[in-house]
């Protein structure tokens, strides 16, 4: 009963954090209209398995981080970079017009693990949960849950990203007008992520 409390609450906030439109959902939506279910259901199985390595690497280190919030700062600075970064590059690619839109072809898998490892938030997310689970014996550094809490991570990710692919999937769009107005959603998304993680940072230094 222990380890299904632990998995179903992680499932939860995974599940959660995932919800809100974002990088790795919008571009799980956009890939199903514009390529088909199958290169979204690729996308959304590496985005998950990434988040699967995190989870289980931000348990192991969640006690360390807790101890030492400096190490999260550093984490946060290259996040803010990296969110700034890829809005300037979002805004730049939606404000392109539509006849210069060409289709793009990755791979979808690559493409899913290159998005995901650039959502470095993640790793602060699930360590501060796994301490928050630690504080309330939820959890302990035992390997058997460490493994539980990244299944669980990779599981709620997963359903909420299928989601994403199945519920676009089945709706017509105009495939450049769509990736317009994705491209500067997650623009915006990406300058919002910046500023709360500017605040983050200003409140840790305080």
């Amino acid at each position: 009963m222990h380890y299904f409390y632990l998995f179903v609450l992680t499932f939860l906030a995974a599940a959660a954090a995932t919800l809100p439109p974002g990088l790795l959902n919008i571009n799980a939506a956009k890939i199903s209209v514009e390529k088909g279910k199958k290169y979204g259901l690729y996308f959304s199985l590496a985005c998950s398995v990434v988040i699967f390595l995190e989870a289980l690497g931000a348990a192991v280190f969640s006690k360390y981080l807790f101890e030492h919030p400096e190490t999260i700062n550093r984490i946060l600075i290259a996040a803010l970079t990296i969110f700034l970064t890829l809005f300037f590059y979002f805004w730049k690619k939606s404000n392109r017009d539509l006849t210069e839109l060409v289709p793009s072809t990755p791979n979808s898998f690559l493409k899913g693990i290159s998005l995901a490892l650039l959502n470095v938030l993640t790793i602060p997310f699930y360590a501060g949960l796994h301490v928050g689970f630690r504080s309330s014996k939820v959890a302990r550094l035992a390997n058997s849950e460490i493994l539980i809490f990244a299944m669980a991570a990779f599981s709620g990710t997963f359903l909420i990203l299928y989601g994403y692919v199945y519920g676009f999937a089945k709706i017509s769009f105009d495939e450049q007008r769509f990736e317009k107005r994705s491209n500067r959603l997650i623009a915006g998304l990406m300058l919002l992520l910046a500023v709360i993680t500017f605040i983050r940072l200003w409140l840790n230094y305080e």
